[in-house]
């Protein structure tokens, strides 16, 4: 994405447009996309998310190598569409 600024009524409707705030972040939307004009809060809150969303993408890419790496289910298996029980 274009490092191009936009007012907060554009940056909104582009949050909406990706289908909301996780995959706006996925997306690679960031605080610096807003221009001067926007509030402070909104600069600061995205700013927040983008520091808390960069490890969890990065652990996310981890789980889904991880399950992607498991054989697909067997089809002679049991019936049930219930996952297995996980202990906690």
């Amino acid at each position: 994405m274009a490092d191009e600024k936009m007012t907060a009524a554009d940056f909104k409707a582009k949050v909406e447009w990706e289908g909301g705030i996780v995959e706006a972040l996925d997306y690679g939307l960031k605080h610096t996309h807003l221009d001067g004009r926007a509030p402070a809060a909104l600069y600061n809150a995205w700013k927040k998310l983008e520091e808390l969303y960069a490890p969890l993408r990065e652990q996310m890419r981890v789980v889904d190598e991880l399950l992607d790496d498991l054989p697909d289910e067997d089809d002679d298996q049991d019936d049930s569409d219930a996952p297995a029980a996980v202990n906690a």
